[in-house]
């Protein structure tokens, strides 16, 4: 997991490690962009959602999943 973390942006991995942070709980976009230092706003949730898709290909090959909770916010769950 370290290797993929080193693959990462800052703003990836501080979105990857909170979402892991709280593995199995939904995340909300607030959060997330708080983590990053931005208002939730429209276009930052744009910025969010493309952070979240580079992240789900860094990470495919790991028995890991982000799911995207509607109207909430973003899940990460570890596969067992």
């Amino acid at each position: 997991m370290l290797k993929v973390l080193k693959s990462f942006t800052r703003a990836q991995q501080r979105i990857f490690l909170l979402l892991q942070e709280h593995s199995g709980k939904v995340v909300r976009y607030q959060a997330l962009l708080n983590k990053l230092g931005k208002q939730d706003t429209a276009p930052n949730r744009k910025i969010l959602s493309a952070h979240i898709s580079r992240i789900r290909q860094k990470i495919n090959h790991l028995p890991v999943t982000i799911d995207t909770i509607t109207k909430q916010g973003y899940l990460l769950r570890e596969e067992k």
